[in-house]
């Protein structure tokens, strides 16, 4: 009884010591002064989308970066001068929009001045599109897993003597049998997680969780091969009778630069995380001008 004692008084002493401890503290990061923030993903078959930015410091109080007005975008194919973006408001933000498509296996540049600040540029490869074959999409008539009751299996052929990176989604699609079209609903992303996918560990593994929207992965464990993956979904309905999986090959700025967010948001509600910086391939500023390029089929289910 009195061991009993003494190690409860001796825990509420550390849980008091602990306590009195506790302070908060303030920390002066280095600030180079305001730079230009240039966020750019350049799909292939679509228009660029520049959202341009002023950097803040840490001592501002902002919730999101001030956008810059009146900017000089220019896009160059190849290194040769294509067009100056057109400044535009979409949704309540504002983008700086190219009339001209991306292009596979094509490099492209955005260069950004404004007055006041110094210039800076971005450029990218744009992939090739990826090879992939939706083979089958099933709900399981026995199971007690009710957060993942439908299965999916797709090949992917990896292009070999490269390393490649690869981004996966699963959409909702419909079918209209009066014009025989299909709609692919990218608003409405599906859950969903690879059965027989080895996490290869690693910057350059797969880091999706187990049910997740998104899964990036690279061919590490199967450079050149033709795979055949099994994916368990989560689909809210029993009308979801068609889906439409997305799979992207993404450039190696554009995976580090989606790696490095993952790991900053997975790391904001932890304490004794590390800091995490954002990759970065802006020269005199911050942002990313990143190349993916996109694969979409759509499947019907088969029960």
């Amino acid at each position: 009884m009195m061991k009993a004692l003494k190690y409860t008084i001796y825990t509420l002493l550390c849980v008091l010591f602990f306590c009195s401890c506790e302070q908060n503290i303030n920390i002066t990061l280095p600030y180079n002064g305001d730079k230009i923030v240039v966020s750019a993903i350049l799909t292939n078959d679509s228009l660029v989308y520049a959202h341009i930015t002023k950097s803040a410091s840490t001592e501002k109080d902002v919730s999101s970066f001030e956008e810059l007005q009146g900017c000089n975008a220019e896009l160059y194919e190849n290194d040769i001068l294509k067009e100056t973006l057109k400044e535009n408001i979409l949704l309540g933000k504002r983008y700086y929009i190219s009339t001209l498509k991306i292009k596979n296996n094509t490099k492209y540049k955005i260069k950004v001045s404004h007055s006041g600040l110094n210039s800076v540029e971005g450029a990218d490869l744009i992939p090739s599109k990826p090879f992939f074959v939706p083979i089958d999409y099933w709900k399981l008539t026995t199971t007690t897993d009710t957060l993942r009751p439908y299965k999916l299996t797709l090949k992917i052929k990896d292009s070999p003597g490269m390393k490649n990176y690869y981004r996966m989604r699963i959409f909702s699609a419909s079918y209209n049998t009066t014009t025989k079209r299909y709609t692919i609903n990218k608003n409405n992303d599906l859950s969903f997680g690879i059965d027989n996918f080895v996490d290869q560990g690693g910057i350059f593994g797969s880091f999706d969780d187990h049910l997740s929207r998104t899964s990036y992965f690279t061919d590490e464990t199967f450079d050149g091969q033709e795979i055949t993956l099994t994916i368990s979904l989560r689909v809210m309905t029993n009308e979801r009778i068609y889906i439409a999986p997305e799979v992207a090959q993404l450039s190696r700025d554009a995976y580090l630069y989606f790696d490095s967010k993952r790991k900053q948001v997975s790391s904001e509600d932890n304490p004794f995380a590390e800091a995490v910086v954002v990759y970065n391939n802006i020269k005199n500023g911050y942002g990313i001008v990143g190349g993916v390029a996109d694969s979409v089929a759509v499947i019907k289910r088969i029960n």
